[in-house]
């Protein structure tokens, strides 16, 4: 089958190479990508025209136009035939193409199923876990990068705002610039295991609780971060219920389930926040985190401590 897509693949490259030549720069990437979307748009509707979906008075004999199944599969042809090309012009091989409707299926899947569980997912068995600094080793990933794009460690100061600590040592621009390619880089999917974390939220899972995965990582802004986060977390074998994305994700589980049982978190602001609303926080310590302190705050060095 993958051969038959490299075929297809190749036949639509030389074709549009004899048509449209070289495209090698932005400019021209962007142009012709806005040329073929609307014409993709025209040929969408035609495959519209072949159906009877207009709401219009029937004909003397009381009969719709016959729908010709040959015609609508050419005309999805057609549509296709674009939408290849623009992912050609942006550098995409069949692999890739693989690859990336294998990824977008993994986020499109584990929505849809989240979003039915979570209907279903009693109150008070919930747990809410942090990602980054809970489960993942973050921000030790990204100074790691940041070392192999610049060639020189970083020093955190046990801070953990990235920007300011990065920014202060190659400026604002290049910091931006690195977090970017950082995100796009796919360095998430491969990003360390705190150790015991999947072992233990593994074990509170058998103990009958659901399992909300609680991130800021901005997802919307950088789609792949989605799938990327569900590739890491297959890979270390965690299991969970569902996964947030929001800036705000402790207010966000607290709004969706108010009867939250505890919290596993690792940024002292957001524990304090959770906290101050009468909800368990278990607060890994971290060198970014002192000072913090709450009535509703239990300060743990491993989180394996969470099943004592």
């Amino acid at each position: 089958m993958n051969n038959e897509l490299k075929k297809i693949w190749s036949r639509q490259k030389k074709f549009n190479e004899i048509i449209n030549g070289k495209i090698r720069t932005l400019d021209e990437k962007q142009a012709i990508t806005k040329e073929f979307i609307l014409h993709m748009i025209s040929e969408a509707t035609e495959v519209l025209d072949e159906i009877n979906w207009k709401i219009h008075r029937e004909d003397v004999y009381n009969k719709s136009n016959p729908v010709k199944e040959s015609s609508i599969r050419e005309e999805c042809i057609d549509v296709s035939k674009y939408i290849i090309s623009i992912m050609q012009f942006w550098g995409m091989s069949s692999d890739d193409f693989i690859n990336e409707f294998n990824k977008k299926s993994e986020v499109v899947e584990q929505r849809y199923k989240q979003e039915r569980q979570l209907n279903l997912i009693e109150d008070k068995k919930v747990i809410g876990i942090d990602l980054d600094g809970v489960v993942f080793d973050y921000p030790k990933s990204y100074y790691d990068f940041i070392k192999k794009r610049i060639g020189k460690k970083i020093n955190n100061n046990g801070s953990y705002d990235v920007y300011k600590n990065v920014s202060k040592e190659i400026g604002w621009k290049r910091a931006k610039s690195l977090k970017h390619q950082y995100r796009e880089s796919g360095e998430k999917k491969f990003i360390s295991e705190i150790k015991n974390a999947a072992k233990t939220v593994n074990s509170l899972k058998r103990r009958g609780y659901k399992i909300v995965i609680l991130s800021a990582r901005p997802f919307r802004e950088y789609p792949r971060i989605f799938s990327d986060t569900i590739f890491s977390l297959k890979r270390i074998g965690l299991k969970y219920d569902a996964i947030i994305f929001n800036e705000k994700k402790e207010e966000k589980i607290i709004e969706r389930f108010p009867k939250m049982n505890f919290m596993i978190e690792d940024h002292g602001g957001n524990a304090l926040k959770i906290a101050e609303k009468g909800y368990k926080v278990f607060l890994l310590d971290k060198p970014y985190n002192q000072g913090i302190e709450h009535k509703n705050i239990i300060r743990i060095d491993r989180i394996e401590e969470v099943l004592l």
